[in-house]
């Protein structure tokens, strides 16, 4: 397998949604231990390992083989920007779309 290199763009766009695995992981291993349950506990913590093994791969991938490409860069935080207002207006259209509904749901009874 050929080994891809990442820019330091990529590198802060793919971390951080790891960032919010692991707190995540984190939450599943406390709850685990203020419910005394096993299960919680043993999810959470293998969760909590995949987590920080991925992250920690990523980093180690874009040590040893770093790509300096400023086009690259600009290409991926015009399409990452692109993403999150087509995320957000999805979503702003679901919420509007239940508040209607709920709204027209309270006006009718």
């Amino acid at each position: 397998m050929k080994n891809k290199g990442l820019t330091k763009k990529q590198l802060r766009i793919q971390l951080a949604p790891f960032v919010l695995y692991i707190l995540m992981g984190v939450m599943w291993v406390v709850m685990g231990i203020n419910d005394g349950s096993r299960f919680i506990l043993i999810a959470g913590a293998a969760y909590l390992a995949f987590s920080i093994i991925s992250a920690a791969s990523m980093v180690i991938q874009r040590k040893r083989h770093p790509i300096e490409d400023p086009e690259l860069d600009a290409t991926l935080t015009k399409n990452f920007k692109t993403g999150l207002k087509g995320g957000g207006l999805v979503f702003g259209i679901i919420a509007i779309g239940f508040l209607i509904a709920f709204g027209l749901a309270a006006l009718l009874k």
